[in-house]
């Protein structure tokens, strides 16, 4: 989890300074933003990974058959919820390079942030239990309420997340290109846009 909270710290500072870094180096700003975006979704992938293979053994219960119905039922239901994972993150990742740099630059810190949280909290915990960080009660209490409602941070996310289909329409003619009725897709004549690199944060920051 240290990768994915400091890539996402990377990625949090790159995006508060990011109109300053692209008047001063606009090239190198966009491949290091590149680079940290990557860094952040492979070590959001890796770190779910055994979460997800872990979960697989819970599908049989002790003493229950293997091909039950039961069974059945949470197979198909864990299949259709990696797959609503998956095309979340696809279609706010297309939505997100329909946006301006305007409206990205607003949207992109709170999303981390939320993102982070929770993720930031497993870490304290573990550093909590073994006493490399002090007790101290007051502590020990925030980071309670932060694990125990992990679940209103990832609601509030997926709130903000919503955010963007509906102001997408709105941004894509002030960008390169414009949303098609068919597909949603950008069409654009130069290619992927200059802000395609912080677009492509929101498919793991929604699929993690």
């Amino acid at each position: 989890m240290l990768p994915v909270v400091g890539s996402m710290l990377l990625l949090l500072l790159l995006i508060l300074f990011g109109s300053y870094l692209r008047k001063k180096q606009r090239t190198a700003y966009e491949i290091l933003l590149s680079l940290a975006v990557v860094l952040y979704s492979l070590a959001s992938f890796f770190s779910y990974l055994p979460l997800i293979m872990t979960n697989v053994s819970s599908f049989v219960s002790y003493g229950e058959s293997a091909v039950s119905t039961a069974v059945l039922f949470r197979v198909i239901g864990y299949s259709l919820a990696i797959l609503v994972m998956l095309l979340s993150g696809i279609a706010a990742f297309r939505c997100g390079l329909c946006l301006g740099e305007r409206e990205l630059d607003l949207l992109l810190p709170p999303v981390l942030l939320l993102r982070g949280i929770s993720q930031a909290a497993l870490i304290l915990q573990r550093l909590y239990s073994l006493r490399i960080i002090p007790r101290n009660p007051k502590f020990f209490e925030w980071l309670s309420f932060v694990i125990n409602h992990s679940l209103v941070f990832d609601a509030l996310l997926f709130a903000l997340l919503l955010v963007i289909p509906l102001i997408a329409p709105v941004a894509a003619p002030e960008g390169n290109g414009e949303l098609s009725q068919s597909g949603g897709t950008q069409k654009a004549e130069g290619g992927a846009p200059p802000r395609a690199p912080l677009g492509r944060i929101f498919c793991p920051a929604s699929c993690a």
